[in-house]
This record gives C-alpha cells, sequence and structure tokens, in this order.
C-alpha cells in the first residue's frame, strides 16, 4: 500500500489550480472595468428620443429633438420616452451579458431573459458516485 502524503498532495493541487485561479481573477476585474465602464444609447424611431443608460441601467443621459414638441399629446411623449429608456436597458443589459459570456463554463450560457442556464454544463459534470448524470 502506498504512503499517503497530504503535504505533497496539497503541493501538487496548489501547483495545478493557483495559476488557473489567478487567470481567472485577472479576468474577473477586467470583465468588472469594464462592464463598469460602458453604456449604450437608444432612439426612439422617429429619432427624436436618445436615452442613454449606464451598466446598471440607470439614465445617464436624456436627449429630446426640439421638433418632439410639434404634437401636444403628452401620453404619447411619455410612452415614447419610457418605451427609449427600456430599449436601452434592454441593450446593456445584452450587451454585459455578451460580455461575460467567455467567462462562463463550457456549456453553460447567459439568456437575457432567462439568465444563467446551467443544465447542459451541469449534465457534463460526473456525478458524486463517479458516473454521468
Amino acid at each position: 500500500m502506498a504512503d499517503f502524503n497530504a503535504e505533497a498532495i496539497v503541493e501538487e493541487l496548489q501547483a495545478r489550480f493557483v495559476p488557473h485561479y489567478e487567470q481567472l481573477r485577472k479576468d474577473l476585474l477586467s470583465l468588472q472595468k469594464s462592464m463598469d465602464e460602458i453604456t449604450e444609447t437608444a432612439y426612439s424611431p422617429d429619432r427624436l428620443v436618445a436615452a442613454t443608460v449606464g451598466a446598471q441601467g440607470q439614465l445617464k443621459k436624456l436627449t429630446l429633438d426640439p421638433r418632439i414638441y410639434r404634437t401636444t399629446d403628452a401620453n404619447a411623449l411619455a410612452a415614447t420616452i419610457t418605451k427609449t429608456i427600456q430599449d436601452a436597458i434592454d441593450a446593456i443589459t445584452a450587451k454585459m451579458m455578451e460580455l461575460a459570456e467567455p467567462m462562463l463554463p463550457a456549456g453553460a450560457r447567459l439568456d437575457v431573459n432567462a439568465g444563467l442556464e446551467l443544465d447542459s454544463f451541469l449534465e457534463q459534470l460526473p456525478a458524486a458516485n463517479g458516473s454521468t448524470a
């Protein structure tokens, strides 16, 4: 029976996984910086309203073309502004997911509407008893 050397096992695990951890940490910090800096601008169909949002979906800038005041329908204007802001939020959400997707394990994916989907990734992992699911 071979001797059990816990110290050697720990050293082997450190040698194998610490460099991967360090790279992952570096990549995640870079991703976070990228996400903190991005903005997205959406325009109304008539291009009279422009809305710029930040990474958290917060409104950074709202631009109204002076021609928008030619109509006096306040409800239509409010609806246009609201939809344009939502379009910008949807666009930045998709952009952030696109940035994050390379950081996911193979088989996992992000969906703007559904969030994180791990089923296909988890199916690839061996079960605790060593067999696959």
